[in-house]
């Protein structure tokens, strides 16, 4: 998972709301096979930017989402509503059930 990670941290801006699609299991634990890319949620507003004296650094939070959920993240409002269905630590679990039905 790391290579690829690296593959992307400098083509992909990993903008809060997009999605990313490993195509395979994010862990052998776990049935989820991407991830949706968010603003923190476990840290405070005011420390989620990083200035580095060269740039500023902004921190997301790679939530791990099922293939379906992928698909219905894609639609307006969609990114606000499926984090509001579930506590911080469900959103953070890798064997929590699928928001969209069949899984």
């Amino acid at each position: 998972m790391r290579k690829r990670g690296n593959k992307v941290k400098e083509v992909c801006p990993f903008t809060p709301g997009d999605t990313m699609n490993f195509g395979t299991q994010i862990s052998k634990s776990s049935q989820m096979t991407g991830f949706l890319i968010a603003r923190p949620i476990l840290f405070a507003e005011e420390d989620i930017s990083i200035d580095t004296k060269i740039r500023t650094v902004e921190l997301v939070q790679l939530i791990p989402i099922y293939h379906n959920e992928i698909h219905n993240l894609l639609k307006p409002g969609k990114v606000t509503e499926f984090l509001a269905s579930f506590s911080k630590e469900e959103l953070l679990n890798p064997e929590r059930k699928s928001l969209v039905e069949g899984l």
